[in-house]
């Protein structure tokens, strides 16, 4: 939950926790936090959000010279770039998370070529070549 009122967020909190013994709640008071794979952060009552990376968790996906059909490997860009669409709220920390993605693709033995062919085709079947191309500029 987010809020701008802690008195009544806590108010409301102990009334759920009352109703049954069974619901323990506990408040954390942070400008940001991790729930999953989303990072949220609130910044003077403006909600951000962006996709969130463990720090223990290696840049690790299936390799590329894996026994796995091409399928596979064109997939799990589409699924990370759909995921970084999905979570990320500014375009700078989804241009954040498509470098991410590429350098862990690279790392994972995918062939740059690749990578610019279905990077590209992500942006066309989803009417936004021109922002792949500006995103291209800025890095």
């Amino acid at each position: 939950m987010t809020t701008n009122s802690l008195s009544d967020l806590k108010i409301q909190l102990n009334t759920i926790e009352t109703k049954d013994a069974n619901i323990r709640i506990t408040t954390t008071t942070s400008p940001k936090i991790e729930f999953l794979d989303v990072q949220v952060e609130n910044n003077h009552g403006q909600l951000r959000t962006s996709v969130f990376h463990k720090p223990a968790a290696e840049p690790y996906i299936v390799p590329f010279l894996s026994d796995h059909p091409r399928h596979v490997h064109r997939n799990i860009i589409k699924g990370q770039l759909i995921r970084a669409a999905r979570l990320c709220s500014h375009v700078e920390d989804f241009n954040d998370e498509r470098l991410n993605t590429e350098f862990t693709l690279l790392l994972n033995g995918y062939p740059p070529r690749f990578i610019s062919y279905y990077f590209k085709e992500f942006f066309q079947q989803n009417n936004v070549s021109i922002l792949m191309e500006k995103l291209e500029q800025v890095t």
